[in-house]
């Protein structure tokens, strides 16, 4: 990064934060009262009792919020007090929980305050997997952070807005293992209506039962009646789970395809991984399929790069959230389909280029990365083409399918392919 005087900072990443600044021009015509933003009392009234101002133009209480959830909150209070309701706007807990780089941001509470406040003790939790941090003051719940996923992050946002009281076995529980409760894996069905369900946009569980019962009846209907689900997606599961909560779960689009071709997947997989290997014909014979495929070296070679081609493939598609210019290509169902049938081709252009000989030293490294990748994307597939008869008989749930682990284990034994493969073609060229 270069200054103004010429200065070049070194840096991997630039994190800018600006704030907003509110437009105030149509105020001041209007000869409203104004200062950061227009200042508005608890039921968003501007100086002019009927005029509101809500959202990042609105000053209340000296603090213009940035945020998209306490304009959803100011305006329920604005058309709370136009239809005589009284409606109240006490302030918002600052929440925000996104994706920088790739990785899941959780902040609630106003934790710049509450890190140098005398009376606030802090707690942090860490692994390999992300960074936690809560803030207590009086042994209740005031503030936290966290990088990486957190499953019990919308609970830790309603303890917040209660200033829940966290009781010291909680805290010996967090600082182990990152949760302040039990981790448990019920139904949201039973979660309480102030349990918020999507952090972007402070939608709670009520809020969405009461556009339910208003004839909001799929995830689509309850996204546009509520705003959840509009602004990162994370919640969107959530939401069709609320929607069929007490319903037979719903297939994944063209869930039969999906199943097919994880089927054949996974026998060409096993294949790899069971199947003794082709033996190499006993005496030369120019006619045979088995010299042909695995004696001459321009066969080896096109099969190879085929394979190599197919591989390459499938680990783009698998980059989909990294690559966007494919979603204008095509929908991620689709998508889907096509990487479980390249995954299909490559298991079985690997029998091919290989005849389920291993080989030793590195070679028997790559072929069993390729066949282990193989054997746990089928089963990805096959979990995800079967997610709903699996949560019909309890295995997984919306938000911990049971695809999760086997398409983790997927995405672990794809790492080591790239320079596996890098040095199979050297060492076939140099030997």
């Amino acid at each position: 990064m270069r200054l103004a005087d010429g200065t070049v900072l070194p840096c991997d990443t630039v994190i800018i934060c600006t704030g907003v600044r509110a437009r105030t021009d149509l105020a001041r015509t209007a000869e409203l009262s104004f200062s950061r933003g227009i200042t508005v009392d608890d039921a968003m009234r501007t100086s002019d009792p009927d005029i509101y101002a809500i959202g990042e133009c609105a000053e209340h209480n000296g603090v213009v919020h940035g945020l998209v959830g306490p304009g959803y909150e100011q305006a329920d209070a604005a058309v709370a007090d136009i239809l005589g309701e009284h409606g109240r706007y006490q302030g918002s807990t600052p929440t925000t929980k996104l994706k920088v780089i790739g990785a899941d941001v959780f902040s609630v509470g106003q934790v710049e305050q509450l890190e140098v406040a005398p009376d606030v003790r802090s707690h942090t939790w860490r692994d390999d997997t992300g960074y936690r941090r809560i803030f207590l003051r009086g042994g209740r719940l005031v503030g936290a952070i966290a990088v990486g996923s957190w499953p019990q992050a919308s609970r830790v946002q309603s303890a917040i807005q209660n200033e829940a009281l966290i009781f010291p076995w909680m805290v010996g529980r967090f600082l182990r293992g990152g949760s302040l409760w039990v981790e448990e894996d019920g139904d949201i069905s039973q979660m309480p209506n102030a349990a918020t369900v999507c952090n972007c946009t402070g939608v709670t569980c009520g809020r969405l039962r009461d556009a339910m019962a208003g004839g909001a009846k799929t995830p689509e209907a309850l996204s546009a009646a509520t705003g959840a689900g509009t602004v990162c997606g994370t919640c969107v599961p959530l939401l069709d789970e609320m929607v069929n909560s007490g319903a037979a779960p719903k297939p994944v689009r063209w869930y039969r395809p999906i199943l097919v071709l994880s089927a054949l997947a996974a026998l060409a997989a096993l294949t790899v991984a069971l199947v003794p290997r082709i033996p190499y014909p006993s005496n030369f014979d120019a006619e045979s399929l088995r010299v042909w495929l695995w004696r001459d070296n321009i066969v080896r070679q096109w099969t190879g790069f085929i394979l190599l081609g197919l591989t390459l493939a499938a680990i783009a598609i698998g980059l989909r959230k990294r690559l966007r210019f494919i979603d204008k290509l095509g929908s991620y169902d689709g998508w889907r389909l096509i990487h479980l049938g390249i995954g299909a081709l490559a298991a079985i252009g690997l029998i091919v280029h290989t005849g389920l000989r291993p080989g030793d030293n590195l070679n028997l490294m790559l072929f069993v990365s390729f066949a282990a990748t193989l054997v746990f994307g089928a089963a990805a597939g096959l979990a995800t083409g079967g997610d709903h008869e699996l949560r019909a008989r309890r295995i997984g749930t919306a938000r911990k399918p049971a695809r999760r682990w086997p398409n983790w284990a997927h995405i672990v034994m794809i790492w080591p392919l790239p320079l596996l493969i890098l040095a199979h073609v050297l060492t076939s060229y140099a030997f």
